[in-house]
């Protein structure tokens, strides 16, 4: 059935033949507040979320498939989705997951976790994988042209173990459902970070060394108000930009 409320469907996922749009907890809430103080959103805590599943070329939205996810949960962000090699009637998904309310727009108090969710298009039934190893994370970023194709690293930011900040980058193994390195920006500099965008060294085909290349990032730096650009190098995952 259709949503039945309005959700906050900021991102969604491609794969070669199926497109997945997140109908969250995370919902607009009216009447908005005409002097503009104050958030928007609400999360509702009593409803689970869905994820929406229609083939690349539909026509209408009876050819959604909904896939309810059993709890109330925020993703904002999805890493990347593909389907099974092994088993074309399985799609995974890998993203930040959030399971509480959460000001989206801060940042501040938000906790989500690198999950995996395996759907399955026999049952309309999805599992899921916490890998997180304690780290909060968002802003998902796989190298471009293996979007809608199994990937096997990502890139996120990490928030500060306080959660109030964005304090550093992490590199995941989606495959092996593993942090593998996690890095801390230099001390003193935390603030807004744009999604950790991943550079090439090549052209070529990423099918060798998908992580060959640069991790790259802009980071405001609140405290001297400016703007700091880090380069990583993506292989290694030096804490050195």
């Amino acid at each position: 059935s259709p949503a039945p409320i309005i959700p906050f469907m900021h991102d969604m996922a491609i794969t070669e033949r199926f497109t997945i749009v997140i109908d969250n907890s995370y919902e607009f809430s009216f009447p908005f507040n005409p002097s503009g103080i104050g958030s928007i959103l609400e999360f509702n805590a009593k409803r689970p979320a869905r994820l929406g599943i229609m083939p690349r070329m539909a026509n209408n939205e009876g050819e959604i498939t909904w896939i309810n996810l059993g709890e109330p949960m925020v993703i904002n962000h999805i890493a990347n989705a593909w389907e099974d090699p092994e088993d074309p009637d399985v799609i995974i998904l890998h993203a930040p997951i959030a399971k509480e309310g959460i000001d989206i727009f801060s940042h501040k108090g938000y906790f989500a976790r690198m999950t995996e969710l395996r759907i399955d298009l026999r049952t309309n039934t999805a599992t899921k994988t916490d890998y997180s190893s304690g780290r909060s994370c968002e802003f998902p970023r796989v190298r471009d042209e293996l979007a809608g194709y199994p990937s096997r690293f990502a890139y996120t930011v990490k928030h500060t173990p306080s959660r109030t900040d964005i304090g550093g980058l992490v590199k995941w193994d989606l495959f092996k459902r593993r942090l593998v390195k996690d890095i801390d920006f230099p001390p003193g500099v935390t603030g807004l970070v744009g999604e950790p965008q991943f550079v090439p060294k090549t052209t070529t085909s990423p099918h060798g060394d998908e992580d060959d290349g640069y991790v790259v990032a802009a980071v405001r730096d609140g405290n001297q108000e400016r703007t700091l650009l880090y380069i990583y190098n993506a292989k290694d995952f030096s804490s050195e930009p």
